[in-house]
């Protein structure tokens, strides 16, 4: 009976173990919450409310017309403009964690472009279309009164 006792504690004593370790690590909380933000967790997608917790690994997304202050346990406070997002980490610094705000949508910078692996052909490619267009547009360079077709 005793050995029984001892099984079913180990077993309950596991569970518990596991439930703890597959909790999400809150680190702080929305503060406050403005217009449409989302919050990206895995394959989930869920609308932002004022004082739902910062969960390691979420992603919050301002939208347009969104905003929202993210206030976490360390103190530190991030506050997204519309479209901008932050990924939710554990362990940074506040200066770490204001740096990881990135914007949201619109063009890829020419910079960003370049620094993704196609930096030997950005500028090259811009210089000759520009050469290119000028060519076309000005001609031979000379002056602007054409030259007679037969002599005169």
């Amino acid at each position: 009976m005793n050995m029984n006792k001892t099984a079913i504690l180990l077993i309950a004593a596991s569970a518990a173990v596991s439930a703890w370790a597959q909790a999400p690590a809150a680190v702080g909380k929305l503060a406050e919450v403005q217009g449409l933000v989302t919050i990206g967790a895995g394959d989930k997608l869920v609308n932002a409310v004022t004082g739902a917790p910062l969960v390691v690994g979420n992603r919050i997304v301002t939208t347009s017309s969104g905003a929202a202050t993210l206030a976490f346990d360390s103190g530190c406070v991030v506050a997204l403009k519309a479209n901008e997002s932050v990924t939710v980490t554990s362990g940074a610094d506040c200066k770490a964690l204001l740096a990881a705000v990135t914007p949201v949508g619109g063009a890829v910078p020419v910079v960003a472009a370049a620094s993704a692996g196609a930096s030997s052909y950005i500028l090259p490619a811009l210089l000759g279309v520009g050469v290119i267009a000028a060519l076309a547009a000005g001609g031979s360079g000379g002056s602007s009164s054409p030259s007679p077709v037969s002599p005169q």
